[in-house]
């Protein structure tokens, strides 16, 4: 069985450009070694990252999920789709925030 610290995360607001990142980490609560299949975002803009080898019982694994902020101004919100051996899956998880314009420089 899966367990996260928290399926979602609001990164607030971040400069254009800048890259936003988040850790999701895991637990494997169950007595069975833990194996994810996927952790497959919603869009191409996201791209995810996970522990790949077995996560045996009572050890934690990480999804790292990149949001790319690069000429996309405004609110977002995306979910990654983890797929597991695990009894409860899939599971969503939720990134948020809001992409600012970067300062223009004054010449």
């Amino acid at each position: 069985e899966i367990h996260f610290d928290t399926t979602e995360h609001n990164f607030g607001y971040v400069i254009e450009g800048s890259e936003a990142v988040y850790t999701f980490v895991f637990y494997n609560v169950g007595k069975e070694p833990l194996v994810l299949t996927g952790a497959q975002p919603g869009c191409s803009c996201t791209v995810s990252d996970y522990t790949h080898e077995p996560v045996m019982p009572g050890k934690k694994g990480t999804i790292v999920v990149k949001y790319s902020t690069k000429g996309r101004i405004g609110g977002f919100t995306k979910s990654i789709t983890v797929t597991s051996n695990a009894v409860t899956n899939p599971v969503n998880l939720m990134i948020r925030g809001t992409v600012m314009a970067a300062p223009q420089e004054v010449h």
